[in-house]
């Protein structure tokens, strides 16, 4: 992805996300070659039956185990729905995955095909910067207008 037409691409696509975020609305951008089985929206925002004993559960074994169920690998609902910004991975072992939970993808590659941004004041900002960064590589010297 280095070509100067795919960052050029790739500025665009993230400008237009910034600005729907800096209007205030959370967005789930995915890529043409993601499928979603089901609305993911009640998952993300934690609609769905139980999620509040889910959440209320997994924060009772944090506090008694003194660990972060977070870093386990065991994510509650909650850990996402508080999130501002998530991405997927590019860590494709499904048994490291079991093994290690969250803490295997954290050394990844970030796969911009599934981004989750939230409307918050740090959702906007990380927003912004991306786009001020893929903007600066894509075009280092021009204008971002003449890009």
């Amino acid at each position: 992805h280095s070509s100067g037409s795919w960052q050029r691409f790739a500025a665009m696509r993230i400008g237009e996300i910034a600005r729907v975020v800096l209007l205030g609305y959370d967005v789930l951008q995915s890529d043409v070659d993601v499928v979603f089985l089901r609305n993911p929206v009640p998952y993300l925002t934690c609609a769905h039956a139980g999620s509040l004993a889910v959440a209320a559960e997994a924060e009772a074994v944090s506090a008694v185990s003194g660990t972060s169920a977070a870093l386990k690998g065991d994510i509650s609902c909650g850990t996402l729905r508080d999130a501002d910004v998530a991405v997927s991975s590019d860590n494709m072992s499904p048994g490291m995955d079991a093994q290690q939970g969250i803490s295997y993808a954290v050394g990844g590659t970030l796969n911009t095909g599934l981004v989750l941004l939230r409307a918050t004041a740090a959702g906007q900002a990380f927003a912004a910067r991306w786009h001020r960064a893929v903007l600066e590589r894509a075009c280092p010297s021009t204008t971002p207008q003449t890009c």
